[in-house]
């Protein structure tokens, strides 16, 4: 692979209370380049016309709850990343999402910084990897 520096991968972040924005946001620019928004509606309005690698959304939020973003995301862009903040209130709704493909993994709040890091940086590569195979493939 070459040594050119690859542009950060772009990681929205959903969630209606604007100091877990202002938290993720601060932990995560330097890793991605950040998108956030308070509403679910908002998100979707972006995507419309922007590319997003990885969706982080909370759960629960008024007007348009978690589950029904990831549904709308998973129709827009199926390859999107789409993984979920919840509380423990709502495991078992968010385990049975999962079955039903609609998100790929829970991430209970509060969260860990350092394990929130480590676990989208899994995710990253993952994508990176798959835009290598893809190049390499459209090359031949």
């Amino acid at each position: 692979m070459e040594n050119a520096k690859l542009e950060p991968l772009t990681l929205a972040i959903v969630d209606d209370e604007d100091d877990i924005l202002s938290a993720l946001n601060r932990t995560l620019r330097k890793q991605f380049n950040v998108m956030t928004f308070s509403t679910g509606q908002a998100c979707l309005d972006y995507l419309q016309a922007h590319n997003v690698d990885i969706l982080l959304s909370d759960v629960r939020m008024p007007h348009m709850d978690g589950f029904e973003l990831m549904a709308k995301v998973k129709t827009h862009d199926p390859n999107i990343v789409r993984l979920c903040f919840s509380g423990y209130a709502d495991m078992e709704a968010c385990h049975k999402a999962i079955d039903e493909g609609l998100f790929e993994f829970i991430i209970a709040k509060p969260w860990d910084n350092f394990e929130l890091k480590q676990l989208l940086k899994v995710y990253a590569e993952n994508i990176r990897l798959r835009q290598q195979i893809k190049s390499m493939t459209s090359a031949n």
